[in-house]
């Protein structure tokens, strides 16, 4: 056996029957590593490496609750994704070594740098998220070989929220909203970051044509999903098909990994408004916002809601220009 063989080979039965960390090899860039103490379970190292090589191990992850662990990456000042392995909004996902109890994956960034916020969490087989913690390093090029620590907060039995309001998001935007537990599927919901559109702001669009009724809106919290497809179908059974509504630019959405963004309800934006716009949250402008909800005793008009001082719901013309900004529930 040469040399090379013989190193590989041991370096194979390390990461076998040890959930040893691999050897670093990063050839002068970037070397990270992120220790994840999660609440209630043991802790997990995570090795982070930013070149093509890199590799990702959590160790001792035990609870029979958590089914994955993902970690992912973001620019601070854009809450923007970084590409992983550059591949544009992958996401680092973790194995369990079922013999070790080791989790382990890979996490290549694509030139990081200035200030990052990494982002681990865990989840249940039902994709319920159980525990959620984010780290941020003002310069990631100053921390070459210096340990992180990620405090991951939440528990399985839920009484422990995963998120609490203004948290880090998985989408990259902020938690305005955390119900007492999971219900139909979800349980927060988050407001994606003022670059969802790539400029920093948040676009103007009309809420639809004013010709037909768009039935069954309503102004539940939970419901801006449901509200979205109904208006969206309404805008592409049209002649000619309607383009650009407030519904379209958020159901078309694919932002950090996610395609599930949609026009939130009144009663969505009052929280948004109430969470994070008046704590000086989330980049919003202070004017008049979409909601999915048309008026129901005149369905020529629609509701926004103000994000000045009151963060009131009120009515314009359908065909009129707001600004818009997606939501999504996990």
């Amino acid at each position: 056996m040469n040399i090379f063989k013989f190193l590989m080979a041991m370096m194979l039965s390390c990461m076998l029957l040890a959930g040893c960390k691999p050897v670093a090899q990063c050839n002068g860039d970037q070397c990270v590593s992120i220790d994840v103490e999660v609440d209630g379970l043991p802790s997990a190292d995570l090795s982070l490496k930013t070149d093509s090589e890199g590799i990702v191990t959590a160790e001792s992850i035990t609870s029979s609750e958590v089914a994955q662990v993902y970690v992912k990456c973001f620019q601070k000042d854009t809450r923007i994704h970084l590409p992983q392995g550059g591949t544009p909004n992958a996401v680092a996902t973790l194995t369990k070594d079922i013999k070790t109890n080791t989790w382990k994956g890979y996490l290549a960034l694509a030139n990081p740098s200035g200030a990052v916020v990494f982002l681990a969490y865990a989840v249940d087989a039902g994709g319920k998220h159980l525990y959620s913690g984010s780290s941020e390093t003002a310069n990631i090029e100053s921390i070459n070989g210096i340990p992180l620590t990620i405090t991951v907060y939440g528990n399985s039995n839920g009484t422990t929220a995963a998120y609490n309001l203004g948290d880090w998001g998985p989408g990259g935007g902020w938690i305005f909203y955390v119900a007492p537990n999971y219900s139909a599927g979800w349980r927060y919901l988050e407001a994606a970051s003022n670059y969802w559109n790539g400029t920093g702001n948040d676009p103007t669009a009309m809420w639809a044509d004013i010709s037909n009724s768009v039935a069954g809106t309503v102004t539940t919290l939970g419901q801006g999903k449901e509200n979205t497809n109904k208006i969206v179908a309404f805008a592409a059974a049209q002649l000619p098909p309607l383009s650009g509504t407030a519904a379209q630019l958020c159901a078309a959405l694919h932002f950090n990994a996610y395609s599930d963004w949609f026009l939130p309800t009144t009663t969505e934006l009052t929280a948004m408004f109430n969470n994070l716009f008046t704590f000086s949250i989330g980049g919003f402008e202070n004017d008049l916002y979409w909601s999915s909800r048309q008026y129901s005793v005149n369905t020529t008009k629609a509701y926004f809601v103000e994000f000045i001082e009151a963060g009131a719901p009120s009515t314009d013309a359908k065909e009129s220009t707001n600004y818009v900004r997606p939501a999504r529930r996990f």
